[in-house]
């Protein structure tokens, strides 16, 4: 893999960035306190692993804090891996989003774990990886050369990929701990509980024996039902004798009732023929009435109109409609006439006036205005105005009482028309009724009367019409006859139940003999059942007995083989869990990685023109040794041999693990260097060039030493 180009937009300290990357040895250049790391952390470093571990406050770290949170913060990186392009884009705000465009995808991809798959997929590059190997921390880069054996030891685990074996290692351990129990020692009870079970099997057979004889000395079922039968009957015979006791007093009582019933229908029926002989007779008055009534009414109703139609014309007679006065003035149109020349005179003179202040030219015949003719004129005029108004404002006042004479004459004489109008229709209908003539007085309370009694006899047979309740002598009559009925019905009902009973009763009559001898039989055949019964239980416990031993038995024996197995399995496990520890196989592995190593850090070593190879003891460290003889331990190099020897170490490792990407950032391998070691470092890093370019390889070093410079195939520069 070799990254292209990276721009940063509101990241840590870096509000915009851009950079552009080649092949070869790449450093990277700049102050403390300039950003170099962040640009690689928080740049390809957070592009390829969508972590913010090595930003300094996490993501909300990551955003520049002079940004406002409208603006946007991003990283974009663009890479190539054998000839595959890619972008990657890690949005920070205003919202978090993620967005991956290659050629070979079809659309882009923009779910963080999508990404991470495709790159894992396409690359072969996942977070060991990209840890381990491609981005190296400067605290890890001379790690390996000083830490204690303990630590080298969990250091090499992870550099070689071993960790597995000390998680195994873990977890076996929890495993043994878990199984401990299981492989201590188990007691045989196995006998005691087969004579247990014995001892039930025995009392079984003997509880089923009891439960035979017990069911032999039990009635058969049709013995039984004939004996309860028996006992039956004669209960039913006790029951049926106080229920016809009952019905017979019943039968008694309905009769009595009906007999009432008949009496209070036969009364009822009389008072409503009496009633109905009034009510015919009250109806033949209330005709008579209601047509004498209806007579003198009418006759009363015409007289009435007469009067009111002769009121109506009199006082019609005796209206007159007022004229208006006309007006002492001449006549209207001399008056018209007259108040038309005066308006024009005004109108005229006004312009004159006007015209004469204004243009000082006659816009009629265009003469001047300003001659001693004009001027006199209209000196003459400006007097006579106001009492040429004032004449036609007195002409307008006039002709306003004309206008009003005129309209209420016109009302009057349309008001005396209507007038004649309706007093020759109101003489009209007085000669309508000419002929009609006051009715002779009745005497309509009695009339009335008559009338009311009809209503109150007519609501006493049938009923008050308003009150639901009411239904008059009629209903009353109804109401008896089907009480009347009901009763007789609930009568004959009785009594025939009553035959029905005593039927019953005869059926059911049993001798005493009988009864004594069947409650006997029913007796015995219950105490046999509670025997069965009770020998049922006994049964039922001794075999839930004999399967609770029996499954206890089974435990027991399961408890010992596992107890035999566990033991085995225990003691392997132990076995595994020792072959496990770091001290043995994973020591083992590593000390085989690091001979294996060996000849390429030695290869690059010599490539370096480094004054010294390495060799690895049993304490896994690098031990230094120098062409005259000198053996000296890792940790105590030079700065610059350590930066040296890391270096190769570093490049190895990433050749063994990593060698299918290509690419290799160190971030200040120069850390601890001063200006006197430089010379060792710039010959291995002018040697790593050569490497590099050989190999294809994109190494990039963040160094802030300007004098390396010279060494890289492309320098960028931060401020």
């Amino acid at each position: 893999m070799r990254l292209l180009s990276l721009e940063l937009r509101n990241i840590c300290n870096h509000e915009s960035l851009n950079l552009d990357f080649g092949s070869g040895l790449i450093g990277i250049f700049g102050p403390n306190g300039s950003g170099k790391s962040t640009a690689i952390n928080a740049g390809p470093y957070l592009a390829l692993t969508n972590d913010y571990g090595r930003v300094l406050g996490g993501k909300v770290g990551a955003v520049r804090q002079q940004a406002e949170t409208h603006e946007p913060s991003w990283v974009k990186l663009r890479a190539e891996h054998q000839g595959t392009k890619f972008e990657v884009t890690r949005t920070l705000q205003p919202s978090s989003k993620h967005r991956l465009v290659c050629e070979a995808l079809e659309e882009p991809l923009t779910k963080a774990n999508e990404i991470r798959d495709w790159l894992e997929r396409t690359l072969g590059l996942d977070r060991t990886i990209t840890d381990d190997y491609l981005f190296v921390d400067q605290r890890e880069l001379t790690a390996p050369l000083n830490e204690s054996s303990t630590v080298r030891s969990k250091s090499l685990a992870r550099l070689c990929r071993t960790t597995h074996g000390e998680a195994c290692w873990v977890a076996l351990g929890k495993q043994i701990e878990a199984d401990r129990p299981l492989a201590g020692q188990v007691i045989d009870t196995s006998d005691g509980i087969r004579k247990r079970i014995g001892e039930y099997k025995a009392k079984l057979r003997t509880a089923k024996k009891a439960k035979s004889a017990a069911g032999k000395k039990r009635l058969k079922a049709q013995d039984r039902k004939i004996a309860q039968s028996t006992l039956d009957r004669r209960k039913a015979h006790g029951r049926l004798m106080d229920e016809l006791v009952r019905a017979e007093a019943k039968e008694e009582d309905l009769l009595v009732g009906t007999r009432d019933a008949f009496k209070a229908a036969r009364e009822a029926s009389d008072a409503a023929s009496v009633a109905q002989k009034d009510l015919v007779t009250a109806e033949g008055y209330e005709r008579a009435a209601v047509s004498k009534l209806g007579t003198y009414r009418a006759d009363k109703k015409r007289w009435d109109q007469r009067l009111a139609r002769e009121t109506k014309y009199n006082e019609l007679s005796q209206q007159s409609i007022k004229h208006p006065v006309k007006p002492d003035l001449p006549d209207e149109d001399i008056l018209r006439t007259a108040w038309s020349e005066a308006k024009a005179d005004v109108i005229q003179w006004t312009r004159w006036i006007a015209n004469a202040k204004e243009v000082g030219v006659c816009d009629e015949c265009g003469s001047d205005l300003h001659g001693d003719a004009a001027v006199a004129r209209l000196a003459t005029l400006k007097r006579e105005l106001p009492a040429r108004e004032k004449e036609e404002e007195a002409r307008d006042e006039q002709l306003t009482t004309w206008r009003e004479y005129n309209t209420a004459l016109t009302k009057a004489v349309a008001e005396t028309k209507a007038h004649h109008k309706l007093l020759l229709a109101a003489r009209l209908a007085v000669e309508e009724y000419s002929e009609v003539e006051k009715p002779r007085e009745v005497n309509e309370t009695h009339l009335q009367a008559v009338v009311n009694a009809a209503v109150d006899a007519r609501i006493r047979f049938n009923g008050d019409p308003d009150d639901e309740d009411d239904e008059g002598l009629v209903g009353a009559n109804r109401e008896a006859i089907e009480k009347k009925s009901e009763l007789k019905g609930k009568h004959r009902a009785a009594k025939e139940r009553l035959a029905e009973i005593k039927k019953q009763r005869q059926e059911n009559a049993v001798d005493d003999e009988e009864v004594v001898e069947a409650q006997q039989l029913l007796d015995a055949d219950a105490e046999a059942k509670q025997h069965v019964t009770a020998a049922e239980t006994l049964i039922s416990a001794h075999e839930v007995s004999i399967t609770e031993q029996t499954e206890e038995l089974g435990r027991v024996q399961t408890l010992l083989s596992r107890s035999g197995r566990a033991q085995i399995w225990l003691r392997r496990q132990e076995r595994m869990r020792e072959v496990l520890h770091r001290d043995n196989l994973p020591r083992r592995v590593h000390r085989r990685a690091l001979r294996r190593m060996e000849s390429g850090i030695n290869e690059t070593l010599e490539q370096f023109d480094s004054p010294f190879w390495v060799r690895t003891d049993e304490e896994l460290r690098f031990v230094a040794h120098f062409p005259n003889g000198t053996v000296m331990p890792g940790e105590g190099l030079s700065g610059g041999e350590q930066s040296v020897l890391a270096l190769a170490f570093r490049w190895t490792l990433n050749s063994m693990f990593a060698s299918q990407i290509g690419m290799l950032v160190l971030d200040e391998p120069t850390a601890w260097i001063d200006a006197r070691n430089l010379d060792c470092l710039e010959a291995a890093l002018t040697n790593l060039r050569g490497l590099v370019r050989a190999q294809g390889y994109q190494v990039i070093i963040i160094t802030h030493h300007q004098q390396l410079q010279r060494v890289f195939d492309q320098v960028i520069t931060l401020e």
